[in-house]
């Protein structure tokens, strides 16, 4: 229960405790300092002496002192690259465990989705019991409704499944994700981990964040992201309340 009154569930309360995690992390990352690159490689080398260990940590440490301004601009694009890849990934499954937990509650969903879906007979020796096989059709329906490259695909996918019309899901925003979701798909076929350029769909257009940014501006683009995190986020509040509402618990699978 929010602190309005209003139900979630409990797939909401765990995504937004790691978004808010997600937020702090990339927040202070902002802050981030040639002059600390610096102030690391000394407390790094006396730490690892400690530590005796054998892992060859000697090439990061040297950088950190002679290239600290080079490093600083890698650590940047690594933290923008991290917070889409949780964000994205975050998001991803919560819009599985909604749809988990809609099904385990509702017994008119569970009729509109085993309608259309099948599981092969020999799988059936592997479980004990009727809701063990309820609960393996769950998941397999809810990887089934929640396909797609971009977020959209994937989102109104959900939707249409559960058969919720959510207004705060407007064409903006869906272009925003899909530029995050984008992002995320660069990132996944790079050898490198991240890309040197950025660019995200806000609603003042597009924002790029290039290779080697300025504090500020890195400052900006992450202000940028979280603002379109933050705008999702209180949607999918109001779309969360939504589904329970639309899927009561009239019939719960443990």
């Amino acid at each position: 229960m929010s602190k309005s009154g209003i139900p979630y569930s409990g797939c909401y309360a765990s995504y937004l405790t790691t978004i808010s995690i997600l937020n702090l992390q990339l927040m202070i990352s902002t802050q981030f300092t040639d002059q600390e690159c610096l102030d690391w490689e000394k407390s790094l080398r006396i730490d690892l002496k400690k530590t005796n260990t054998s892992i060859i940590t000697d090439p990061i440490i040297e950088r950190l002192r002679d290239a600290p301004l080079f490093l600083l601009n890698e650590l940047r694009l690594s933290s923008i690259s991290s917070a889409i890849i949780n964000f994205t990934s975050t998001t991803e499954h919560y819009i599985k465990d909604i749809m988990e937990l809609s099904l385990k509650r509702n017994s008119s969903l569970r009729k509109k989705a085993f309608k259309n879906f099948s599981i092969p007979a020999l799988e059936l020796e592997d479980f004990e019991s009727i809701d063990a096989i309820k609960k393996k059709l769950f998941k397999s329906i809810s990887s089934e409704q929640s396909k797609g490259q971009l977020f959209s695909n994937k989102f109104k996918k959900a939707k249409s499944f559960l058969n919720i019309e959510n207004e705060n899901g407007n064409s903006e925003i869906y272009k925003s994700l899909d530029s995050i979701w984008q992002i995320r798909n660069k990132i996944a076929h790079s050898n490198k981990g991240f890309i040197n350029k950025l660019e995200i769909y806000t609603d003042n257009g597009i924002k790029v964040l290039n290779k080697e940014p300025s504090k500020e501006e890195y400052l900006y683009f992450s202000i940028d992201l979280l603002k379109i995190i933050d705008d999702f986020t209180k949607s999918l509040k109001v779309l969360d309340n939504q589904i329970l509402e639309k899927w009561p618990a009239n019939s719960f699978i443990n």
